[in-house]
């Protein structure tokens, strides 16, 4: 059975399009595990309007989103565990083919495609390093994203793992750890899950304490990997973040922010991850800082 875990917070208008996504599931035992995290508006309410029998509903006092998935994988009684976040929606086969595909290829961990809902558009989300079938932990690394969604898990792999508590970017923080976990990881090309980006939510809401906290969870993430021996780029996911930082947050005398900067101050070029604008706004911080603060917003 998989245990699908959809913790729920003032998503009214989106929830019920996410819950009967999962219930039109086809060809797999599932149970659904909504896990309504203090919500002030009307979520809470539809959840309990469900009284389909694979359906479970706990009703939470606001913990934020790791105290609730880590609650679901604390009460689901699958071997599998996936995850959709209370705004999203799911394709048909989002739990039946990558089940398939473990049982097929005795894999821990099956990642697969998806895509973006935004602005009334829907877009498959490209991701030029994935490649189908299985890869070794270091590929699958770079390549399944630290997304929590768009993969099934073998229950067993989060023994002693957990998402970490009062936190934001948690999938940094967690899902390198699954995938090490992992004796096998298998790729799908199949598109199965619907993100949806929209304002307000978690996703885009950049903080200067949410982007402290994705600094701080890349660079734990980056020691671990080197700690593991990893062959890959470990400094990427630190550099992303602390990009964030230096863009988005007015220059500061904070530590975190002296991190920040640190963290980019040893490149003498632009990262090959930056796009062209990017790369020109690198150029202005490297070599005109009161420039590069007019322009660094846009």
């Amino acid at each position: 059975m998989i245990s699908v875990i959809v913790p729920i917070y003032n998503v009214e208008p989106y929830v019920r399009q996410c819950v009967e996504s999962l219930l039109a599931q086809t060809g797999a035992d599932i149970e659904i595990l909504l896990i309504d995290d203090g919500s002030t508006d009307q979520s809470g309410v539809i959840a309990d309007e469900y009284t389909d029998a694979r359906v479970r509903v706990f009703h939470l006092q606001n913990g934020g989103l790791s105290a609730a998935r880590n609650f679901g994988i604390e009460h689901a009684r699958g071997e599998w565990l996936m995850f959709v976040d209370g705004d999203d929606y799911v394709l048909p086969e989002f739990c039946s083919a990558p089940l398939a595909l473990a049982q097929e290829t005795a894999a821990d961990l099956v990642a697969f495609r998806y895509s973006k809902y935004q602005d009334g558009s829907l877009n498959p989300v490209p991701l030029p390093q994935w490649r189908e079938g299985e890869a070794d932990w270091c590929t699958a690394v770079d390549a399944a994203t630290e997304l929590a969604w768009n993969k099934l898990y073998r229950k067993s792999l989060f023994e002693g793992i957990r998402y970490p508590v009062g936190k934001v970017y948690e999938d940094i923080a967690t899902t390198y750890k699954l995938v090490h976990a992992s004796r096998k990881s298998v790729f799908s090309d199949k598109n199965l899950y619907v993100y949806r980006k929209r304002p307000g939510s978690i996703s885009v809401s950049k903080t200067k304490e949410r982007l402290y906290q994705g600094l701080e969870a890349a660079r734990l993430r980056r020691e671990d990997l080197k700690k593991w021996g990893y062959t890959g780029n470990p400094d990427n996911f630190p550099e992303f973040r602390a990009w964030d930082i230096i863009v988005l947050v007015d220059p500061c005398d904070d530590e975190k922010y002296r991190l920040a900067v640190e963290e980019f101050a040893k490149n003498k070029r632009a990262p090959e991850w930056m796009n062209r604008k990017q790369k020109v706004a690198f150029f202005l911080w490297k070599r005109c800082k009161p420039l590069f603060r007019l322009v660094r917003k846009k």
